[in-house]
């Protein structure tokens, strides 16, 4: 039905158990369609939130008959998502990396109307997307709490050598 309805390729975002991301890859193989995934973090990033070891998970999506088109990290903090690429850094065969953060500090446990804000440190948006960009991101983009100013920073990183997508 997809295929049929004009479906082109499937983005399988917010993913933080291994098996329900083979799964969907899996999914994915049988109707022969295009997929990128993004994984959903915890801690330095090197853990999904199941606790499964990131490069574990990659490692077996690499294996399937039709691996992702791209691969990264989304619904997690900066720190989160920035430890995420760097965990898949050293994975034998390299895909294209996708990354969007979300634009805020989580609230402290118990918080019931939380404040969100940039962490200290990485209010740049340009800083922080050349730091994604040495990590391998091509695509870049944002999650809750980034903005349309946000975005446009860091689409001001395109510099003709290296392709990003926004």
């Amino acid at each position: 039905a997809l295929v049929q309805g004009g479906v082109t390729g499937l983005l399988i975002e917010t993913m933080g158990v291994k098996r329900e991301i083979i799964a969907a890859g899996r999914a994915a193989e049988n109707v022969r369609m295009p997929y990128i995934v993004s994984l959903y973090c915890k801690g330095d990033g090197s853990r999904l939130v199941s606790g499964e070891l990131v490069t574990d998970t990659v490692r077996e999506l690499m294996n399937l008959r039709h691996p992702p088109s791209a691969i990264g990290a989304n619904c997690g903090s900066i720190e989160v998502v920035t430890g995420t690429l760097r965990a898949m850094r050293g994975i034998e065969k390299e895909l294209p990396r996708i990354v969007y953060s979300q634009g805020y500090k989580p609230p402290d446990e118990g918080q019931s109307d939380p404040d969100w804000v940039w962490p200290e440190g990485a209010t740049d948006p340009q800083i922080l997307g050349a730091r994604w960009q040495d990590l391998g991101a091509g695509i870049i983009g944002g999650c809750c709490g980034t903005t349309p100013e946000t975005i446009r920073q860091i689409r001001e990183l395109r510099d003709g050598q290296r392709q990003l997508v926004v």
